[in-house]
């Protein structure tokens, strides 16, 4: 504690954990609890948007104590490639177009097929 009885705080360990390399330039990222553990299950970056993945394996589906492991995956949604050059903004909330329209990010790229949900609103909806 310093004289004015506040905390300092010192960096005792650092270790990379979401690489440049792995995943490009992280410019945010969502986190989700599951009790006191956190995990990071949403990467929004310059090379695209990973988002948490079950990885199924024929051990955890076979077997019930061993289970899948999970994996942050680049999302490959069509919107992403189509509309790239229509985008100004992402975050891990909103989109923002060139034209100022704000979206739900997770709708624009159909995170956990977010997209389904709106499909009932409009009559002979495609995709």
């Amino acid at each position: 504690r310093s004289k004015d009885n506040k905390k300092k705080i010192s960096l005792v360990k650092e270790k990379i954990i979401y690489s440049e390399n792995d995943y490009g330039h992280i410019t945010d990222f969502a986190v989700n609890s599951y009790g006191s553990e956190r995990v990071v299950n949403l990467i929004v970056s310059n090379t695209g948007i990973y988002t948490l993945k079950e990885i199924i394996t024929e051990e955890c589906q076979k077997y019930e104590d061993v289970t899948c492991e999970s994996k942050l995956t680049l999302i490959d949604d069509f919107s992403l490639k189509k509309y790239k050059d229509q985008i100004k903004y992402v975050d891990k909330n909103f989109v923002v177009t060139n034209n100022n329209s704000i979206l739900k990010t997770n709708i624009v790229f159909n995170i956990n097929n977010a997209r389904s949900s709106y499909e009932r609103l409009f009559e002979n909806y495609e995709q």
